[in-house]
């Protein structure tokens, strides 16, 4: 906001017409003006004369910045003019006065004049004053923050209108401040998960012997670089353990892929589970070995990272919390690191995105119910329902929590339903992170196949109809190369999809005859029963599953059994009819009145028909003259 005020030094008004006491002649350039936390700041105040010719010109001309209770004062020999539509005169100081060198008044030479010019705004004359400010000495640069940043600038001229009077006019602002803004985040990640410096999430999961590394990221969101920087970083006891404390994602990651264990020369420091007043010195911070040069911690607009690394110690224990907080920042001219708590406001308002503390979760405690399978029963066209075969879908999710292992599970089929021996079963692991891992569950077994089945070597046919409910066991074709229990694994966030067929075996619900007497087959037909009548119009399919849990190895968890009901199924049914109103044809022995036959093959079932064939017979004085493409004239014998 600005206040301009026009003050005559006393009430006579000669020529001078009134718009003289509510023109506004100084104003600063809040746009390009700042003080910066621990650093210089920048100031343009800019003087202009509003008037038309030959209605003012301005002389005398008396520039005066008020810092106020800042604690801002003037830089020396920073002063520089920048004139439009008018010379500006050679740069000279301010007089520099007042409590904490908070008043700089620059008297301009005499004989400069702003004109009054007509012709509109860009016409018009000004001097634009810019220097820099910094905070006095002795006081202290963090103090800025809390600091009340109004200032005043004032400009007094003598107005050709009337020069035995002096004007004043000034214009009041709070000036803006360049300082950093953190705003603190804690993830991690497990590296055991495969879980890459690319994902990081705010909880992170697994089981005992896991590496993981936990990352604060102080994102400095203002425009002024960050110094000082400290912080409180605390693990919540029971079930993890931190060892180290990182400056870059690279030498974390090298202990992680060290089991755990600090490679020599490492940069890394020996920490526990609760770091107190940690400064952010070299090599931490970014950039990184600034010192002494410099002592930025996170430039603006950029960001500073740690790296915590550490071990899950066990399965056993609930979600525990990793939580860093009191994130302070200060200038390295004041001891000791921090003392910055609050960004400076700006109108009352604290800037936003500011954030000083942050909680990541660890969970390793697997909760039963969370392992949940979605059955999906259809065609072998995934698009249709269950026909004479059908595609079993199994889709795993692991929402538990932590890592399931040696998962195994019984589907038991409906009853008009075994498993097709001929197709062998699929599994596909989908993890959480998309990256594998040693001891990722990648294999499916199918361990009680009846005898000669599977694969099929059996003539006996009444053996592959006893499949009613195959068991399948999932298993991983690795293993951790440090923990042996670490395999045939699941982990959490994991989807895993298994595929394997099924075979219908009700015998009413295939149509295997063609009734030359009825034209459109039905159950209800004349005669009935020309098609079959499908009692079973959807099916009921049963899961059970059971796995291992890390926290009580050897123990089988058994979760509630999953029952999928209303599965639609329509198995194919092909229907034969010759086309016409009128079934009666005349056929002569003239070769040159042929007689044309239309046969529709109509399939009303609900999933398409493949490997079929048809069968149009003809008797022994009719010869086949032409057939259409894909039908082939056999010769019958007997």
């Amino acid at each position: 906001a600005a206040l301009a005020i026009l003050l005559p030094l006393n009430s006579a008004l000669a020529v001078c017409t009134p718009a003289l006491n509510t023109n506004s002649f100084i104003q600063h350039d809040l746009a390009n003006s700042y003080c910066e936390l621990c650093g210089v700041g920048s100031v343009r105040v800019r003087v202009t004369n509003p008037r038309d010719t030959n209605d003012g010109d301005l002389s005398n001309i008396v520039v005066t910045e008020d810092l106020r209770a800042s604690g801002l004062t003037y830089v020396p020999g920073s002063t520089t003019f920048v004139g439009t539509n008018v010379a500006a005169p050679a740069a000279f100081n301010p007089v520099v006065s007042g409590p904490n060198g908070s008043l700089l008044t620059w008297t301009f030479p005499a004989g400069f004049t702003l004109e009054g010019q007509s012709g509109g705004a860009g016409n018009k004359e000004a001097i634009e004053i810019r220097y820099q400010v910094r905070r006095f000495t002795g006081l202290s640069e963090e103090a800025l923050v809390s600091a009340n940043r109004t200032f005043q600038g004032s400009v007094r001229f003598t107005p050709s209108c009337e020069v035995t009077i002096p004007y004043t006019d000034t214009d009041v602002d709070e000036m803006p401040i360049r300082q950093p803004v953190p705003r603190v985040t804690k993830l991690g990640r497990n590296t055991d998960a495969g879980q890459s410096s690319g994902s990081y999430t705010n909880t992170a999961y697994g089981n005992i012997n896991d590496d993981v590394i936990w990352r604060i990221q102080v994102q400095n969101q203002g425009l002024a670089a960050l110094q000082d920087l400290r912080i409180d970083d605390v693990m919540d006891t029971g079930n993890f353990v931190i060892n180290y404390l990182c400056p870059n994602e690279a030498t974390a990651s090298a202990i992680t892929s060290n089991n755990g264990i600090r490679p020599g020369g490492s940069p890394c420091l020996t920490v526990g589970n609760t770091i107190p007043n940690f400064a952010v010195d070299d090599p931490f911070g970014s950039p990184s070995n600034d010192e002494p040069g410099a002592f930025v911690d996170a430039p603006a607009n950029g960001s500073a990272f740690l790296y915590f690394v550490g071990k899950i110690t066990t399965s056993c224990v609930g979600p525990r919390t990793n939580t860093v907080s009191d994130v302070q920042w200060g200038c390295e001219v004041n001891a000791p690191d921090g003392g910055i708590t609050t960004p400076a406001t700006t109108g009352g308002s604290i800037p936003g995105g500011f954030r000083a503390s942050h909680t990541a979760t660890l969970s390793t405690v697997v909760t039963n119910s969370g392992l949940t399978v979605t059955q999906n029963l259809t065609g072998t066209n995934t698009a249709q329902p269950v026909g004479s075969k059908g595609t079993v879908t199994l889709i795993f999710r692991n929402q538990t929590g932590g890592t399931v292992k040696n998962i195994n599970f019984t589907d038991t089929l409906p009853p008009e339903y075994v498993v097709d021996p001929t197709f062998t079963p699929t599994v596909g692991m989908a993890p959480a992170y998309g990256n594998s891992y040693p001891g990722m569950t990648n294999l499916i077994t199918w361990t009680n196949p009846a005898a000669g089945t599977f694969p099929l070597t059996t003539t006996n046919p009444a053996l592959p109809l006893s499949n009613t409910a195959p068991r399948f066991s999932l298993t991983s074709s690795t293993v951790h190369v440090n923990y042996p229990d670490q395999r045939n694994l699941m982990r959490h966030g994991d989807v895993l999809t298994v595929t394997f067929r099924i075979v219908l075996i009700k015998p009413q619900n295939y149509d295997k005859v063609a009734n030359l007497d009825v034209r459109v087959e039905a159950p209800n037909s004349t005669p009935p029963n020309t098609d079959p009548v499908n009692n079973t119009p959807s099916l009921t399919n049963r899961l059970d599953v059971d796995f291992e849990q890390f926290c009580n190895p050897g123990i089988i968890q058994r979760p509630a059994p999953m029952v999928q009901s209303n599965i639609p199924v329509s198995p194919e049914d092909l229907d034969i009819d010759i086309v016409g109103s009128e079934l009666i044809f005349i056929l002569t022995n003239n070769p040159a009145q042929p007689l044309p036959l239309t046969v529709a093959l109509t399939n009303n079932g609900g999933h398409d028909a493949r490997d079929y064939h048809a069968f149009v017979s003809f008797g022994a004085t009719m010869q086949v003259q032409t057939a259409p493409a894909g039908c082939t004239s056999i010769a019958l014998s007997g």
